[in-house]
Order: structure tokens, then C-alpha cells, then sequence
């Protein structure tokens, strides 16, 4: 770990080149001191200082622009994108071609996780597995299902392994967000994600390889006489967030113990030119409650306005096939604080920092996964290895199967009166 804080003097403008400015010179200037983008580095440069506000509304604000780069993979976009596809395939051929109905939920969460056992053992830490619930069931409209899963923080596992995550999961009293066809507040949604008292549910609906909008109803939005798919990048999307209350009382604010934050939409574009890209950007928010009140302490209605015109989130993905690079960087401007709402951040700030617990809570999910994948490589290639000789099978066959190496998944199906049936191979998911 080599870290270092430098004064810098910028010329008039000069800053509104960062964070962009380091895609390309922040790899350079670390590999030119003897530092190489290897596993288990990152190189992350951010510059924090007085800001100007915007034009037409000048006021003193504090500036932060930061750049971070970590090893990737030419492949993780595609990849993940299609893993996503496949599982949603795989959703639809076990309730429909498998006729498993109401079993199709728990069957396959089950098999899913006897072949990924470690990201298994790293989510008990987290969530109460007796608690997790993972459901598919039809719609109203043939060939679309909705998924849902429920589960509940594992507060004391988190504590117990993770102290200072603990605070920041009791941190959000509650939570709803919605991925929307557009920044209207009655427009179709997509993914809804929805936090309660520690409790979570996260639902979508389907149709066989896509995403589907829904209705307020909660059912399929259906143009010329077909469910409507989530177009795939490009495109524009819209996360809109309510319902978020913070609990403070935990972090010493005894007076007030909870507090109501205003609804916020986000724009994020998805890009696919030249390398996939997602850009978020803030562009609705409602009024903070008190803003009167706490405005000898922070300005709350300047801040509404600096992060609608000034929040800007980047990932860079990059693809090419000489690539290794994940990219993520950002720009924000806030009015400047009062010095005790500054020391209050600093000492939460230094608490987090110290610890390295939401560090190695990430460590851990990203190893266990891994090592998961790393294992179901290893299958694949053993697959392809055995079937290299094999005479070639007719075109109907071929068809009819899953391009790449099936992946079995087994589970016992359990009927309502407890009796057991016997183990359900489900079908071939390539993987």
C-alpha cells in the first residue's frame, strides 16, 4: 500500500479535466514509479479542494474528484451479461419445459447453491439462510414469470465478523428502488429493490433470455400484443429511490433518530461504443425535511442543487482485447460544511478506514466467487476434454441443446406434506 497526499495549485479551469484526465495518465504515472496493475492492487487518485459552484450560481463548495483502477477482464461485461441471460433461460425452461411449478423456486435455489458452496458460506455471514426465500411463479401473461427473493441481514454474524458493516447496514431503516423505463414516477419498472428493517426482497419478471417492464400493477406492460423487453445497451435507464429513511441515533445524534430523506432519480446510461461504459447522473431530487432548520449547518438546498447539475458516477469496463483495466471514477461538489458536521464525518470516516471491514467483506464475496468459478471452469474444460473425440450429432439434436457444456443440477423436491420425491435432474445450462 504506497499512499501520499500532495498539495496541488491548479491553473483557472484546470480541474475540470479530472477526473477524465487520469483514464489514461493514472496507470502511467504508477507503472513509471515501479507499480504494476497486477491482482490485489489498486490505483486510486482523487483530488479534493474549494470548488466554484456552477455558472450562474457561484458559491463556495468542497470539490471531490476521484479515479480508481483495479485489474479486470476482457470478458467481464459479456460474461456477466450473459451468466444473466442464461439464468433467466434457465428460470423459464425448469417452470415450463420441467413443468416444476411452485418447486421451480426452491429447486433451483438449491442447486445453484450446492455449485457455488463458497459465495454460499461467504452469504450466511451476511443473511439468514432459514429466512431466504427464492420463488418463481407465472404471470398473467403466458411465458413471463416473476422472480422473488427474500432474505434478512444476519445482524449478528455481521457484527461478530464484520463490526463496522454492522452500522452501516443498521444505518438504512428503509429502502425502495426502482430501475424505470423512464424518470416519471408512474412508468414501467424493472428490477425493484426494496429494504425494510433489515429485511429484503428483490423481484423481477422474465421472459424466457430478458427482462420484462411492469405495470403498477405489478404485472407485464405488453406492446403490440407482446410483453415489452428491457432493450439491451445501449440504452438509457432510470433508478428512482424512495422511501429511504437513515437512522442516526446509533452515531450519537440522540435527538433525532431517524431521518426521512427526499425521493431521487438517477440517470444511467449504458454504453457499448467503444468499450461498455455506465454513466450516472442525478437528475431529480425532492426537498430534505428541515432544510430551514439545519441550514446554519449545512445549506441542504444548495446541495439539492449541486447534485443535479454536478453528481457524475463512471464505470469503464473495458473490452478490448488488449485490455485488463475496470474503471471507476466520479465527480460531486457539496456546499462547505459547518466544522462540527466535519468532524462528525472524519471521525465515521476514520472509524471505517481503520477497521478495513467493508474491505474485507469485499475481499471475501469476490474470493468466494471466484473460487466458485474457478471450479466450474474446471468442469468445463474436463467437459470439452471427453467430448473432443466424440463422433458430431445430428443437426435436430445439436438444436435441441444448450450451446457449450450442460451443468446438471440436482435437488431433492420436497412435496407440501413433507413427503420427499425422488432427486429432479432439471435439464443442460451452459455456462
Amino acid at each position: 500500500c504506497l499512499a501520499s497526499v500532495d498539495g496541488l495549485t491548479l491553473a483557472a479551469g484546470q480541474e475540470e479535466t479530472y477526473p477524465e484526465a487520469w483514464i489514461v495518465s493514472n496507470r502511467a504515472e504508477h507503472e513509471a514509479a515501479g507499480y504494476r496493475l497486477i491482482p490485489g492492487t489498486v490505483m486510486l487518485r482523487c483530488i479534493m479542494g474549494t470548488g466554484h459552484g456552477e455558472p450562474g450560481k457561484p458559491q463556495p463548495t468542497s470539490d471531490f474528484r476521484f479515479h480508481a483502477m483495479l485489474p479486470g477482464n476482457p470478458m467481464l461485461f459479456s460474461g456477466l451479461k450473459a451468466s444473466i441471460q442464461q439464468g433467466l433461460a434457465l428460470h423459464h425452461r425448469a417452470f415450463f419445459d420441467g413443468a416444476l411449478g411452485a418447486q421451480c423456486g426452491p429447486l433451483l435455489a438449491r442447486a445453484l447453491a450446492s455449485h457455488f458452496p463458497a459465495a454460499l458460506a461467504t452469504c450466511e455471514d451476511l443473511f439468514i439462510r432459514p429466512t431466504t426465500k427464492y420463488s418463481v411463479a407465472a404471470t398473467k401473461v403466458t411465458g413471463v414469470l416473476r422472480v422473488v427473493m427474500r432474505t434478512e441481514f444476519n445482524v449478528p454474524a455481521i457484527a461478530k465478523k464484520y463490526p463496522q458493516v454492522e452500522q452501516l447496514v443498521k444505518l438504512i431503516g428503509s429502502l425502495k428502488l426502482s430501475v424505470q423505463e423512464s424518470q416519471n414516477e408512474k412508468a414501467a419498472k424493472s428490477l425493484v429493490l426494496s429494504i425494510q428493517d433489515g429485511h429484503i426482497e428483490v423481484s423481477v419478471l422474465c421472459k424466457e433470455r430478458h427482462l420484462v417492464w411492469r405495470d403498477a400493477n405489478d404485472e407485464p406492460v405488453m406492446k403490440d400484443g407482446q410483453p415489452a423487453l428491457v432493450p439491451e445497451p445501449p440504452v438509457t435507464l432510470h433508478a428512482r429511490v424512495t422511501d429511504l429513511q437513515i437512522r442516526i441515533r446509533d452515531f450519537g445524534c440522540w435527538f433525532v433518530p431517524s431521518l426521512d430523506l427526499p425521493m431521487m432519480c438517477f440517470q444511467v446510461e449504458v454504453k457499448a461504443d467503444p468499450y461498455p461504459q455506465i454513466v450516472l447522473s442525478c437528475e431529480e431530487m425532492g426537498a430534505f425535511p428541515m432544510e430551514t432548520f439545519v441550514k446554519p449547518f449545512f445549506d441542504l438546498r444548495a446541495m439539492r442543487y449541486l447534485l443535479m447539475h454536478d453528481l457524475r458516477i463512471q464505470v469503464h469496463i473495458s473490452d478490448l482485447a488488449d485490455a485488463d483495466e475496470f474503471q471507476f471514477m466520479g465527480h460531486v461538489q457539496i456546499p462547505r460544511l459547518a466544522s462540527l458536521v466535519v468532524k462528525c464525518l472524519k471521525m465515521f470516516a476514520r472509524k471505517q478506514m481503520q477497521s478495513g471491514d467493508l474491505i474485507r467483506l469485499l475481499r471475501d464475496v469476490f474470493q468466494s466467487i471466484g473460487s466458485d468459478f474457478a471450479l466450474q471452469e474446471k468442469e468445463c474444460d474436463e467437459f470439452a476434454k471427453n467430448n473432443a473425440a466424440k463422433p458430431a450429432q445430428s443437426e435436430e439434436v445439436v438444436a435441441a441443446q444448450p450451446d457449450g457444456p450442460p451443468v446438471q443440477l440436482e435437488a431433492e423436491v420436497v412435496a407440501e406434506d413433507g413427503d420427499e420425491k425422488s432427486p429432479t435432474a432439471l435439464f443442460g445450462w451452459s455456462m
